[in-house]
């Protein structure tokens, strides 16, 4: 039988307060990644909170649950072996909507357009093109 989940554990605790919710955010690395299953949190008062990526073939705006009686919310993807990927979360409070980075999760990728939190997936390998080439000649600024 598979372990269960880190958040199934937790779901189960009595009492399931403040307290236990800030020790399992101590002990555990968000997003959780448990083989396949990848488990994004957000910890906040919200009327609605989506995971907003772009995986293909996925909606790319995912709903997030509350833990009944607590500000925190969770949902689980599955995502393949090897999988990067690069997400936000928007949160939603009455008619205002406010899109971020995860604010419990350190690893950001920067691009031209902004930035955006990064997921590491069971068996991610950083691919060899991103390190300098001793050979090469470094690249240089235009401005």
């Amino acid at each position: 039988m598979a372990e269960q989940l880190a958040i199934h554990r937790l779901r189960a605790r009595k009492p399931l307060d403040d307290n236990a919710i800030d020790r399992f955010l101590q002990q555990h690395t968000v997003p959780i990644v448990e083989g396949a299953k990848c488990t994004f949190l957000f910890r906040g008062d919200a009327d609605e909170v989506w995971v907003r990526h772009r995986i293909v073939g996925r909606p790319q705006r995912v709903p997030m649950r509350r833990l009944p009686g607590t500000s925190l919310w969770f949902v689980i993807l599955e995502l393949p072996a090897g999988s990067r990927v690069e997400y936000q979360l928007e949160v939603r409070h009455g008619e205002h909507h406010e899109e971020g980075n995860d604010p419990l999760n350190p690893h950001v990728a920067n691009s031209p357009v902004g930035s955006s939190s990064v997921l590491q997936a069971t068996g991610y390998v950083v691919p060899d093109w991103v390190h300098p080439d001793p050979e090469a000649r470094p690249g240089r600024s235009s401005t």
